[in-house]
C-alpha cells in the first residue's frame, strides 16, 4: 500500500509537470546549431546526430525510449529510421504519451521505479534513455532492468546531468550551495553521479563512446548572470575536458 501510494504521488508530480510544459524536453531545450558565437544546451542536436549515425539502413529493430516525454528525439530522426523500426515510448505520464503519438507504435506507461519494464527477456535493439536515471530512487534496478530487455551487443543512449560540473564546483567552492544539486532549486533530481561512478553501475555494458554535453557559461560566481561563452569554445570543452561539463552522454553496447 506504501509504495502505491508513492508511486501514485509521483505520477500526479510529473503529470503536473507535464500540463505546466517544464516536463516537456521540447520546452527545456532548444536547438540553436546555426548559433556560432553562443554557448547553447546542445544535448538534443549530440543525442539526435549519434542516433542518425548508429540507426542509419537499420531495419526492423526494435526500439525502446524509456522516459520518451514528447517524443523529442524521434522527432529530430531521419523519415528512413522512423519508418523501417519499431519505436516504443515509455512514460509515466499518460499526457507525455499522447504528445508523443506520432513517433511511436506503441506506448506504455509505467513507473521504472517500482515496476518491471514491461518486456521479455532480450527483446529490445536499442535503449534511449536520456535525462531519467537522475530521477529515479532506485536507479541499481532500474540498470538492471534495462540490462535484462536489451539483446546483447544492443546499444543504449545514455544521458544525465554531470556531478563533476565546472558550475557545480565553483558554486559549492564560493556559495556552499549550488542550484544544480540543491533541493530548494532542484526538487526533480534526486540522484548525482559522475562519469566514474556511472562506469561502475553500468557494470554489465562496455562504452562505446563518452562525451559531454550542455552549455558552457561562466558560472555566476562574481556576477548575478552567467556569460556564455562561444560555442567553438563549448565544443572543444565538451569534447576534451568533458569532465567539467554540465551533462554527461555515454554510448553503452550491452555486454
Amino acid at each position: 500500500m506504501k509504495n502505491k501510494n508513492i508511486n501514485n504521488h509521483i505520477k500526479e508530480f510529473y503529470e503536473k509537470l507535464s500540463q505546466e510544459g517544464s516536463y516537456s524536453p521540447r520546452s527545456r531545450l532548444k536547438i540553436k546549431a546555426e548559433s556560432f558565437w553562443s554557448s547553447v544546451d546542445d544535448r538534443l542536436e549530440e543525442v539526435s546526430f549519434s542516433l542518425n549515425k548508429y540507426l542509419k539502413n537499420t531495419r526492423n529493430k526494435t526500439i525502446l525510449d524509456i522516459g520518451c516525454g514528447d517524443g523529442i528525439y524521434e522527432s529530430l530522426l531521419e523519415r528512413y529510421i522512423l519508418d523501417n523500426n519499431y519505436f516504443i515510448g515509455l512514460d509515466i505520464s499518460e499526457k507525455q504519451l499522447k504528445k508523443a503519438q506520432n513517433y511511436f507504435q506503441k506506448f506504455v506507461s509505467c513507473n521504472i521505479d517500482f515496476e518491471r519494464l514491461p518486456f521479455r527477456d532480450k527483446s529490445i535493439d536499442c535503449v534511449i534513455f536520456s535525462e531519467i536515471l537522475e530521477h529515479v530512487f532506485h536507479p541499481e534496478y532500474v540498470i538492471l532492468e534495462i540490462a535484462r530487455v536489451l539483446k546483447k551487443n544492443g546499444l543504449l543512449f545514455f544521458t544525465c546531468p554531470n556531478l563533476s560540473h565546472l558550475d557545480v564546483r565553483l558554486s559549492m567552492f564560493f556559495y556552499g550551495t549550488s542550484g544544480h544539486i540543491d533541493y530548494e532549486k532542484n526538487k526533480e533530481h534526486i540522484r548525482f553521479y559522475s562519469f566514474k561512478t556511472l562506469k561502475k553501475m553500468f557494470e554489465d555494458f562496455n562504452v562505446v563512446e563518452y562525451r559531454g554535453v550542455g552549455p558552457l557559461a561562466l558560472p555566476k560566481i562574481f556576477v548575478s548572470w552567467r556569460i556564455p561563452l562561444p560555442r567553438f569554445i563549448q565544443k572543444f570543452f565538451n569534447r576534451f575536458i568533458k569532465k567539467y561539463s554540465a551533462g554527461t552522454f555515454i554510448i553503452f553496447r550491452k555486454i
